[in-house]
């Protein structure tokens, strides 16, 4: 014969469970939160497959976390997987337009898969937002530099032209044009 429970008990049982159930929550979230610090952690000291693994095990559970989406696309570039890289760095850059890193580390990983006027414009985003960046600076100006060496390989003006590609000169030296070192190509020519 099944006993019949009081209200008032059975009162008591329901909050005895919503009890229960907040804090499994309460401890999900703190597992959540000692993962993301962990994760960090592993990023900082290098271990950046450690870092991956914790920053997916956050992401499964908050997929619309910016931070932890930020720093499994840095974990991934730095293991050389830019092209996983790219999907959680550019929902980083999505919830965090204004933050200029996400733009760099975007910038970074385009670059490294060779999207070279993708690139660009992620890292003057970068710029715009923070113009003391120089990792972003010095990348994009390779970038434009490479990008006008390539323009000026193909044109057909360029073909023409009397010298062959051996013949001339590195493009660490041509994309200078001060006078004292234009006078010291042509003494060495």
């Amino acid at each position: 014969m099944a006993r019949r429970v009081p209200l008032r008990r059975r009162m008591g049982l329901r909050s005895l469970v919503s009890a229960a159930i907040k804090r499994r929550t309460d401890n999900h979230a703190q597992y959540l939160d000692a993962t993301f610090t962990a994760g960090w952690e592993f990023l900082q000291a290098g271990r950046f497959a450690d870092a991956e693994c914790a920053f997916r095990v956050v992401l499964e559970t908050r997929p619309d976390d910016p931070v932890a989406a930020l720093y499994l696309g840095i974990a991934l570039a730095e293991q050389g997987r830019h092209g996983e890289a790219i999907a959680p760095l550019r929902d980083a850059a999505a919830a965090r337009p204004l933050d200029a890193e996400v733009h760099l580390r975007l910038g970074v990983s385009l670059e490294a898969l060779g999207e070279s006027f993708l690139a660009m414009s992620s890292l003057r985003e970068a710029l715009t937002l923070r113009p003391a960046l120089r990792a972003a600076e010095a990348l994009l100006e390779e970038l434009v530099r490479s990008a006008r060496l390539a323009a000026e390989e193909t044109s057909p003006a360029r073909a023409r032209s009397p010298r062959s590609a051996a013949g001339r000169r590195s493009h660490r030296y041509t994309h200078r044009t001060t006078p004292a070192l234009s006078r010291e190509l042509r003494a060495g020519a």
